[in-house]
């Protein structure tokens, strides 16, 4: 933790001085992998000096994997998990999207999609053998590339060519993580998805021309999954904004907001719907809105495999499709805001800046405007927001600062605080910059 610490207060001169930058990111990745290999060799020692016979033995094996059968500490039953999930994921079932009409009319078309032999050769020979095994072993196809190049390159331009998605491909394998609270309760694990190894292998050889379109429709608040950027350019840019109007003797308000569920809860009607108003048609759009229907999870824990479950919403996480579609989902959130606010996202965090120029009674009067703004676009979207996880913060260094309380979203009033936290990053109404312990 004080490793990761070095590095974020030498992140703050990393314009003057780069190369301790350089040097504090290196050392701080070395203590991290020393740190885990020292967590393993006591875990080891641990399990070495007690026998197969001991009940301290088998306790500790159990806390370490899930399995124990206290209640605080027993994991739930497969079953159990997967109705949690399939639950989660089950937005906007059976509803389409009628009304639907983009804020603006860029349009970029996009038809069909190329498979060429050398694409699919070079992703089957870049898979990793040591990720996890859904359909065909990673190792196997990494190993015969040269053989099942051709097959598969074959196999692929079927899909293309009918605009069918294999439907062994929209299974998703997942493996729940525990995330904190009560090990029993389901609503205490992240799902993680492993999706069919080849339907990966499709993904990775179509993402370039799907990347090409689907960026040309991703603004330019949006830092998440977009090439050459990262949190680090997200902080450095909030960081920016807000250093400028402090330098010019403003305050300013920021206000974080907690879309729930974000990934699992994305509708498809309004996402395929998205996508062909953006340009998608023709073979590709068949095909989305192929690789968007009747898809289905299992969950694999504890030896243990699931019944099938239908889902009706969500990006399947794992894909390489994915992250794109999310952006693309919430491209369209600011815009019916007032047009000094200036947002910040990464993926589904996203802040809202405001620049305090006005009264009291006036800055509070448009901030709650945007606040309904905001609701009422949620609500066309299907997207929820969670009052209680959002929070204001008045950046100021006046004697007396802008009084933030007064903002409401969906009639709670949200909290004025001292400290948020934004993409793992704790930022003070003093400027000053924290990890989280998460």
């Amino acid at each position: 933790m004080k490793a990761f610490k070095h590095k974020i207060k030498a992140f703050k001169s990393r314009f003057d001085f780069p190369e301790r930058y350089i040097k504090t990111c290196v050392s701080s990745k070395l203590i991290q992998r020393r740190a885990f290999k020292e967590y393993n060799i006591k875990i080891k020692k641990q399990l070495d000096e007690m026998s197969s016979a001991d009940r301290n033995f088998w306790s500790l094996i159990k806390d370490l994997t899930g399995l124990s059968t206290s209640k605080s500490n027993a994991a739930p039953s497969v079953e159990d998990l997967a109705d949690h999930f399939a639950t989660k994921m089950s937005n906007g079932k059976g509803e389409e999207d009628d009304d639907f009409t983009p804020n603006n009319d860029d349009c970029m078309p996009l038809s069909s999609f190329r498979i060429r032999h050398k694409d699919v050769l070079k992703s089957l020979k870049k898979l990793d053998p040591h990720k996890s095994t859904n359909g065909l072993g990673p190792r196997f196809l990494k190993e015969c590339a040269s053989v099942l190049a051709p097959a598969v390159t074959r196999l692929f331009r079927l899909i293309v060519r009918k605009s069918s998605y294999v439907s062994k491909w929209k299974i998703q394998r997942v493996s729940p993580v525990h995330k904190r609270g009560k090990r029993s309760l389901p609503k205490m694990y992240r799902p993680v998805t492993v999706v069919d190894n080849l339907s990966a292998v499709f993904e990775d050889v179509v993402k370039p021309q799907f990347e090409a379109w689907a960026l040309k429709h991703i603004p330019d608040w949006q830092y998440g999954f977009i090439p050459e950027c990262g949190t680090v350019d997200y902080g450095a840019a909030l960081t920016f904004k807000i250093q400028d109007c402090l330098e010019r003797r403003k305050q300013g308000v920021l206000i974080a907001t907690d879309i729930q569920g974000a990934f699992d809860r994305t509708w498809w009607a309004r996402i395929k719907k998205r996508a062909e108003k953006k340009g998608l048609k023709k073979r590709a759009l068949k095909l989305f809105k192929s690789y968007l229907y009747q898809r289905f999870l299992k969950v694999v824990a504890q030896g243990k495999e699931s019944s099938l479950k239908q889902i009706f919403s969500s990006v399947p996480q794992g894909g390489k499709w994915s992250s794109f579609l999310f952006d693309l989902d919430i491209s369209e959130l600011p815009d019916d805001l007032c047009a000094d606010v200036v947002p910040f996202g990464y993926a589904d965090d996203v802040a809202l800046w405001y620049e305090i120029e006005f009264d009291h009674l006036i800055s509070t009067a448009v901030i709650n405007q945007d606040m309904a703004a905001l609701k009422e676009w949620g609500d066309d979207n299907k997207t929820t927001f969670e009052p209680e996880k959002m929070s204001v913060m008045v950046i100021s260094q006046k004697r007396v600062p802008f009084d933030a309380s007064g903002i409401f979203f969906n009639g709670e009033e949200l909290s004025v605080v001292d400290d948020t936290t934004l993409v793992g990053l704790k930022i003070d109404r003093r400027m000053r910059w924290d990890v989280t312990d998460d």
